[in-house]
């Protein structure tokens, strides 16, 4: 059943009820906390400025070294064997002026890993050459040497001539095979007038009828190869500059010492300083550089700095 609300004094009532709740509202609205806007809020606590140190610029790289024969230097075989930086950095402190690298037998390629030259490059500044094995085409391994030369930018070449360009091979005798020297070297000069160039070849040439004339005509410098471990003191610096300056002045001769396992033993830095003071050469290179531990290229360093058996390298 519903409540009817009848007469004037109830409305009223019923009025100043409605009339009250509405103002209970409004003040219970007032009293709430109000929320601040985003332009009255608090700014958060300064932090404190944390001063930052640039990096330092990057050392910039050695000074590019003079290519001279006169220095000492390596032939490498085997460039993937080695971390270009790390070699670099013996190669420097071992007082190195200069670094080949095989880069090719006869007509097949041996290229270098990717970028090798230019990190080498890059820490040492030391110059960096190829060499490569001549064999029975000269025109051909002319045309591959330069071409691979160029690659790379190399900055100087080292032929290594031996039996394939003797007259004499073993009990083959041939005048066509003694012709290959000025063959390769009309080839070679043809596409590289001006690079710096050296034969590496047998210890006595004395034993040995290449066309030794040919290579000293043209101005290249003689690296014989004094493997003292491989033909004991038959193979000596000494025993390889007297033969070879019946072709070669001295002062373009400059021998190459083995530092590989041979039926003599290696002999120790010390010992081929010795050999070298004693050939009265200056400048020499080691064969394979790869053999030669910090160690060995320290002592080398010491030896370079205290005599007179190769020039220490000049920017």
């Amino acid at each position: 059943m519903r409540f009817r609300v009848s007469g004037t004094l109830p409305i009223r009532l019923v009025q100043l009820g409605t009339a009250l709740l509405v103002l209970t509202v409004i003040i219970g609205f007032a009293s709430l906390p109000r929320t601040p806007s985003r332009a009255a809020t608090a700014a958060p606590p300064a932090v404190a400025s944390v001063t930052t140190t640039a990096a330092p610029p990057p050392a910039p790289p050695p000074p590019r070294l003079v290519m001279s024969w006169q220095s000492a230097g390596g032939l490498i075989v085997h460039p993937d064997q080695l971390d270009p930086v790390v070699a670099a950095e013996e190669a420097r402190a071992g007082g190195l002026g200069w670094i080949a690298l095989q880069i090719a037998d006869g007509e097949t390629a041996l290229p270098s890993p990717a970028n090798w030259v230019a990190r080498f490059r890059a820490v040492s500044g030391i110059p960096v050459g190829g060499w490569s094995v001549l064999r029975d085409d000269p025109a051909a391994e002319a045309n591959l040497a330069a071409t691979l030369l160029g690659q790379d930018q190399l900055d100087f070449y080292v032929a290594d001539a031996e039996q394939e360009y003797a007259a004499t091979n073993g009990v083959e005798h041939s005048l066509a095979h003694a012709h290959r020297s000025g063959e390769f070297i009309a080839a070679f000069r043809a596409l590289e007038p001006t690079m710096p160039a050296a034969l590496a070849s047998f210890c006595r040439p004395d034993e040995h009828d290449l066309d030794w004339q040919a290579w000293a005509t043209a101005g290249f410098a003689f690296l014989p190869e004094a493997y003292v471990d491989q033909l004991g003191a038959d193979g000596t610096p000494t025993a390889c500059t007297t033969a070879a300056e019946k072709w070669f002045p001295r002062s373009a001769i400059h021998p190459v010492l083995g530092i590989f396992a041979g039926p003599y033993p290696t002999p120790a830095p010390a010992e081929y300083a010795a050999q070298l003071a004693q050939a009265g050469t200056t400048g020499f290179s080691l064969f394979p550089f790869e053999n030669a531990d910090s160690n060995a290229l320290a002592a080398y360093a010491a030896a370079i700095e205290a005599g007179t058996i190769a020039r220490a390298p000049q920017p």
